[in-house]
């Protein structure tokens, strides 16, 4: 992973001299403070995971094709306590002038984790969707092609795990204009796992917003298949306020009682880049010994 950070940033050192490779630093700053109660504790935390920070930009290259790179890094969400431990995302790619295709080699997200973020109203909140949706994905080792045409789009990725033994195969095609988001997503993983997916999302003149998207993993019998779906909904009271709502229900071939999650929420918008939450989520999965985990939290996220 060093290696692939490395190249990108030497790809962004030897360009930076360049006045059409001005890097830009981007990145989003979170903090939640709440109560859990994860059935066997009650207690405060304070949370900063899905805090990211990199750098991006592109680069002349000739008349057709321009080079284009990215170096991220983010808190893990899973639950690591330090802050930028996982490699987001980190490759160099080279883009179409006309035709506007990209080509990126590096650590790349999944174009199937890609094609249902637009659904979730609690990204990196305790109702996250990725609680039920379980197999999001950063391709570790990839060659992406993506392209668009007009409203619609499409990306093809091919990859290898850490120990290049195996192939995953991903693709992704969506239509999106001003208040409709369509995607269907495939991903065929390492061992042998397949993954389908289907989101939609639309958002109405006066600012309201639904969502639904649909999973159904299939493990070929090495373990637990499972269908979940997640369907979120959000209602602007002004324009700096939006209320939502969020459920969802991940169901295991195997039998037993379905997983659920349900979020509640409110956002502020206290500026153009700066946004204050408040939510309650509850988390249930009665086969796996009855776990539940309730939380309220109040959080700060700044985008920049």
């Amino acid at each position: 992973m060093a290696k692939i950070v490395g190249v990108v940033m030497a790809v962004v050192v030897l360009m930076s001299g360049s006045v059409h490779a001005e890097p830009i630093l981007f990145g989003q700053l979170r903090a939640d403070y709440g109560f859990v109660d994860d059935n066997s504790d009650r207690h405060y935390r304070f949370n900063e995971q899905g805090s990211r920070l990199g750098l991006k930009g592109s680069s002349f290259i000739n008349q057709h094709y321009d080079l284009t790179y990215i170096a991220e890094g983010e808190s893990d969400i899973a639950g690591n306590d330090e802050i930028f431990s996982e490699v987001r995302q980190a490759w160099v790619g080279i883009r179409g002038r006309s035709a506007g295709g990209e080509l990126r080699v590096g650590r790349h997200l999944s174009p199937a984790r890609v094609a249902v973020v637009p659904v979730d109203m609690f990204v990196n909140q305790a109702a996250d969707q990725r609680k039920i949706l379980e197999s999001d994905a950063v391709l570790d080792k990839s060659v992406v092609y993506l392209n668009r045409i007009n409203e619609f789009a499409y990306a093809v990725a091919l990859s290898t795990d850490s120990s290049n033994g195996h192939t995953a195969t991903d693709f992704l095609v969506n239509y999106n204009n001003e208040n409709t988001y369509i995607a269907a997503a495939y991903l065929k993983g390492y061992d042998q796992q397949r993954v389908s997916r289907l989101a939609t999302t639309y958002l109405f003149p006066e600012g309201h917003k639904l969502g639904v998207a649909f999973e159904y993993l299939d493990n070929k019998g090495v373990g637990d298949s499972h269908k979940a779906f997640v369907v979120s909904a959000g209602y602007r009271l002004d324009e700096n306020k939006l209320m939502k709502l969020q459920y969802g229900m991940n169901k295991s071939s195997s039998g037993g009682q379905a997983e659920t999650l349900l979020g509640i929420g409110v956002d502020f918008d206290m500026s153009a880049n700066t946004t204050l939450q408040f939510q309650y989520s509850t988390n249930r999965h009665r086969d796996h010994a009855d776990e539940k985990e309730t939380s309220v939290t109040v959080g700060v996220v700044y985008d920049f």
